[in-house]
């Protein structure tokens, strides 16, 4: 009787760490269906690519992330074909480098490990995506009279190159290693610095454990640096500022 005793306790406790395991991720991924499909497809182009807030087992953290900034992000984007990370994790981890330049078209660097397995996907688009209507103007100076008209913005643009390059576990661990000397997953996500001549930087993290993304105005020092790393580990040739 006591041995079958402990073995229903043994059972239970399998099946509940079995059961934790699986659904493990629902505590950090919110596992919305009507952001995205669970493998990462968004929904539409309208879908936003990057979350206004980051649970983590400590806190529920803002990401100060605006309408604006999350619709320039998101139209930029959607003509990749890249997966949305914040709310479902694919099933492997993932570092995404997204590089949105003032007069070029968009990058994404995407370094992935499935098992033992690491590869880097590049891929630049043909054209900036359009986010912003313009409002064109009749006559300049305008008369009182004068009618205006509305340009929208053409979101459309095509993926010029994709290419895939495996890597090595060093990779991986080397870019690992550079995240956490900078303290990368205690950086706040966002921050207020802008400009008009430069490039907005976006590296997201997509791992089993966590979420996070941190975005910066043409950085420089030490999340320059770790960023860089993608860059140089891809064949493209292109101006990075």
């Amino acid at each position: 009787m006591k041995h079958t005793f402990l073995l229903i306790i043994s059972v239970f406790i399998f099946l509940f760490l079995g059961c934790k395991t699986e659904s493990g991720t629902e505590d950090i991924y919110p596992e919305r269906p009507e952001w995205s499909q669970k493998n990462g497809t968004p929904l539409d182009s309208s879908t936003f690519y990057f979350p206004t807030s980051i649970k983590t087992p400590d806190s529920i953290i803002n990401t100060k992330l605006d309408t604006f900034k999350l619709t320039w992000y998101s139209t930029s984007l959607f003509p990749t074909k890249q997966p949305v990370l914040y709310n479902y994790y694919l099933g492997h981890d993932i570092y995404r480098l997204t590089v949105l330049r003032s007069f070029n078209p968009p990058l994404v660097f995407t370094l992935h490990k499935d098992g033992k397995n690491v590869w880097l996907q590049t891929i630049k688009l043909d054209r900036i995506p359009q986010f912003i209507p313009m409002r064109i103007l009749s006559n300049f100076p305008p008369k009182p009279d004068d009618r205006d008209s509305i340009i929208y913005p053409d979101r459309h643009a095509n993926i010029e190159q994709n290419s895939r390059k495996n890597l090595t576990i060093e990779s991986w661990n080397n870019l690992e290693a550079c995240l956490s000397k900078i303290k990368y997953w205690q950086m706040s996500p966002s921050n207020d610095d802008f400009g008009l001549d430069g490039s907005r930087w976006i590296l997201e993290a997509h791992t089993k454990e966590r979420y996070w993304m941190v975005e910066r105005w043409s950085p420089k020092g030490d999340l320059r640096n770790c960023a860089n790393y993608l860059v140089e580990l891809s064949t493209i040739k292109e101006e990075m500022y």
